[in-house]
This record gives C-alpha cells, sequence and structure tokens, in this order.
C-alpha cells in the first residue's frame, strides 16, 4: 500500500480552479456595484437639476418652458445669459435687458448643460453622461407640466458608453473628463427621471 506524501498536481489545479471562479465572482460582484453606485448618484444629480428647473419654471410664470427633446449637444451658441457667471479667467454679466422667453430658454440650457466655464461646462453635463431634457404640458401653460430628464446609464449595460483616451478638461473635483463615443450609445442603455408638477 502507497502512503501520499504532499499534493498532486491535480489537487493544486482544481484548487486554483476553484480560486480562481471564487476571485472572479468577487469581482464581477465589486464592478456591479460600483455601477450601481454611480447610475445613483447620477439619479440624485437629475433629481436636483429637474427641481431647479421647476423652482425657475414656476418663478418665471409668464413664459412657456415646455420643450420637445433637447441634449447638449443641440446647444445653441446664441443663448443670452440671463445670469452671470465665470468664465476661464473673470465674471461675464449678465444681460440686462432678458425677456421672460429669453430667460426660460437660458434657464432650460444652464440647468441642464450649464454655462461655459474656460474649457469646461459648468451643469448637469459635468455629471450626467449625455443628458436629455423633454418637458411637456397636457393643456397649456397652467395645466400639469411633465419633466423628463434623461441619460447613459452604467447599469443598463456592461458597455453603456464607450470613453476616448483624449482628456477634454476636470470638472470641479479635479476630476478628468473624457470624449464619449455617442455611437455606442443606444436608447435601451439610458436612465430616466420623470415629474410631474404644476406650475
Amino acid at each position: 500500500m502507497l502512503k501520499q506524501r504532499g499534493i498532486t498536481l491535480i489537487e493544486v489545479g482544481v484548487t486554483l480552479a476553484v480560486t480562481t471562479v471564487g476571485l472572479l465572482g468577487l469581482t464581477a460582484m465589486q464592478l456591479q456595484a460600483v455601477r450601481s453606485g454611480k447610475d445613483s448618484v447620477n439619479r440624485a444629480q437629475a433629481t436636483w437639476v429637474a427641481n431647479d428647473l421647476i423652482n425657475r419654471i414656476r418663478a418665471n410664470e409668464i413664459s412657456d418652458y415646455t420643450t420637445d427633446e433637447i441634449s447638449c449637444a443641440g446647444m445653441p451658441q446664441t443663448v443670452k445669459a440671463c445670469s452671470s457667471y465665470y468664465g476661464a479667467d473673470s465674471r461675464v454679466v449678465s444681460d440686462a435687458d432678458c425677456s421672460g422667453d429669453e430667460m426660460a430658454t437660458f434657464d432650460i440650457w444652464e440647468a441642464l448643460c450649464g454655462m461655459p466655464s474656460g474649457s469646461n461646462s459648468v451643469g448637469s453635463a459635468g455629471f450626467l453622461t449625455d443628458p436629455h431634457l423633454t418637458i411637456s404640458a397636457s393643456g397649456g401653460a397652467d395645466s400639469e407640466h411633465t419633466l423628463t430628464i434623461s441619460w447613459v446609464s452604467r447599469t443598463e449595460s456592461d458597455n453603456a458608453y464607450v470613453v476616448s483616451s483624449e482628456v477634454i478638461g476636470r470638472d470641479s473635483d479635479g476630476n478628468q473628463r473624457f470624449l464619449t463615443d455617442q455611437s455606442q450609445i443606444s436608447s435601451s442603455q439610458r436612465s430616466s427621471l420623470t415629474m410631474t408638477f404644476w406650475p
């Protein structure tokens, strides 16, 4: 009868396989937790933007804020600055003669995309990936309004978006910002927040 001494290669291989599968499971669970955490931060930011817009709408009750779906990529260059903001090195003073409709246009774009500040943009665009906004009213300016903000969600897909290696600036916390490959984004990879309110 032979006595076993030490560990055979088969036993070592089985141990390595079991350990590897367990570690891969832990890694996948950690990645999903990070994605979910990021999406909860995005949802909190979208809620903040939505509440900001609702307050602006209620403050400027003479103007119509309804809009079809817009995104920061379509932000016009001619938005009148109805509030002061800081540019690259100095304060940009607001236009003194903004009408109610110009204020509504400014409010929508500034809340969703921010005003330019140096090479970056200050607003939800620094936190939400490709934010979109829709505001609709069921029966005119004094009726119930529905505000929807959507963004690319990391929890909807493993490859929700692809970032390039080209750094385009830094956000207010010093984190690098990257260009997003918009061709990799599909409608099924978006999360959204909808709020219904009366102006």
